[in-house]
């Protein structure tokens, strides 16, 4: 195998300031990392660790769509990463070598790295407790001892499960405390069984924001101990991030939506305003989701923000008002006729509260509505000329009262009910239709006349 030259040593640029790598890496020796895994935590979360993830068995393996069997592309699963790390000897041997990358810094150009783990990140995420807790407490052992030395120009980042916040607090003690950690990952993003749920449906769960915990001894605990809080969650796999044929489909923006939720969780649920000297930090997704997302919280502030909600209120609608407005300059309906549907109306409908309202996460616009019993019924739509053309559409609302209608397109009670205009189907013409006729192809419920 060729084995790689350094390049020339480039001059750090002259920027006046120190160049800092936030989100470097370390890529784990697999067979030394279960080892550690072993001797920390047990056999079993050795032995499970690595097959929590068969995105990680190699990663330099091979794992296009033809890794998939034809019921996984069936099923819609999501295809992993596949040589994922750097084809030249020398690059990849920097990024198993901390001491290696250490030697370099001054080549690449940087004055400080922060690793974060690779195979490691999927540690906080396994849905057992005791493997969870027990690989990470054996990654980060794992890390500490790779970087013991090398602190003047790298640190690494201990990975914190955060399933519960006690776990989450225990871990975070042990890094920082015990193992001299400066940074610390943080699993923003936790896939929790629905309860009562088919088996492997989950639901997100952000931490900040509707969480299944109270994580603000968390929030509180990282900031006693001065360290940020940053996060490095993947959403591949997760929405539109699914393809079974392109990794690249999924990896795009994977990192941004992660942090994009966190962050609005923080602001929305508060987290910022109550621990506002704790640094957030989020990686390897840019920085253009964050301009955005600002630029949606000022808008969503201006817009329903504090007292701006008052602007949205329905009860500042005046109905005797709108309906007037309605009745001006609406244009009248298909099915009624003019002289009527340009009355103004001075009576609304009635509302009744439908037996949905006896559920409190109904919005108040599907718990209240007006009574209608009648199913839509096919109409006809003549034009001067033409025979008609059935239609099973339904006419919404009644033309004179504004209340809702079956498809005849009147209200039982309206004044002009009995003069409602009909089409003849061999002559196109229009002919009244009786009273008894019109009250029996219309709800009952609609009351206004």
């Amino acid at each position: 195998m060729p084995h790689s030259k350094p390049a020339p040593e480039r001059p750090r640029p002259r920027l006046g300031h120190p160049v800092v790598d936030a989100d470097g890496h370390i890529v784990e020796a697999l067979p030394l990392l279960t080892d550690v895994i072993r001797k920390v935590a047990g056999p079993d979360a050795a032995d499970h660790f690595l097959g929590s993830s068969p995105a990680y068995a190699s990663r330099s393996a091979d794992r296009r769509l033809t890794a998939l069997t034809g019921d996984q592309r069936r099923l819609g699963t999501w295809i992993t990463p596949w040589w994922s790390l750097p084809g030249d000897t020398l690059d990849r041997a920097t990024a198993f070598l901390p001491s290696l990358l250490h030697e370099r810094m001054d080549e690449i150009g940087l004055d400080f790295t922060v690793l974060y783990p690779s195979v490691g990140l999927i540690a906080a995420g396994h849905p057992d407790a005791a493997i969870r807790t027990g690989a990470c407490r054996g990654v980060n052992t794992y890390l500490a001892d790779l970087t013991d030395g090398l602190h003047d120009r790298m640190t690494a980042a201990a990975v914190i499960p955060t399933h519960t916040p006690d776990e989450a607090i225990a871990e975070l003690e042990h890094a920082v405390t015990r193992l001299g950690y400066r940074a610390v990952l943080v699993n923003n993003i936790v896939a929790r069984p629905v309860p009562g749920g088919p088996d492997g449906a989950v639901w997100y769960d952000v931490l900040a924001l509707d969480s299944a915990y109270d994580y603000d001894p968390l929030w509180r605990r990282c900031a006693e101990l001065g360290v940020a809080v940053t996060v490095h969650a993947p959403t591949m796999g997760i929405g539109l991030r699914q393809s079974s044929t392109r990794y690249v489909h999924n990896h795009i923006g994977t990192f941004a939506a992660g942090g994009e939720a966190f962050a609005k969780a923080l602001v929305i649920g508060g987290v910022a305003h109550r621990f506002p000297t704790l640094n957030f930090a989020f990686l390897e997704g840019g920085v253009s989701w964050g301009v955005q997302l600002l630029a949606d919280l000022i808008g969503h502030w201006e817009k329903r923000g504090g007292p701006n909600i008052r602007t949205l209120d329905p009860a500042g609608l005046a109905p005797d008002l709108w309906h007037n407005l309605f009745a001006r300059h609406a244009s009248p309906a298909p099915n009624s006729s003019p002289n009527c549907a340009a009355r103004p109306t001075t009576r609304r409908p009635t509302w009744t509260t439908t037996a949905a309202a006896a559920s409190p996460h109904l919005p108040t616009s599907r718990a209240c509505s007006i009574a209608s019993t009648s199913a839509a019924k096919p109409t006809t739509r003549p034009s001067p000329g033409r025979s008609p053309t059935p239609s099973t559409r339904a006419a919404p609302y009644c033309a004179r009262c504004s209340a809702r209608t079956s498809a005849t397109g009147t209200s039982p009670t309206c004044a002009k009910s009995s003069a409602r205009p009909t089409n003849s189907s061999t002559t196109g013409t229009w002919t009244p239709r009786s009273s008894a006729t019109s009250r029996a192809t219309t709800p009952s419920g609609c009351t206004a006349a």
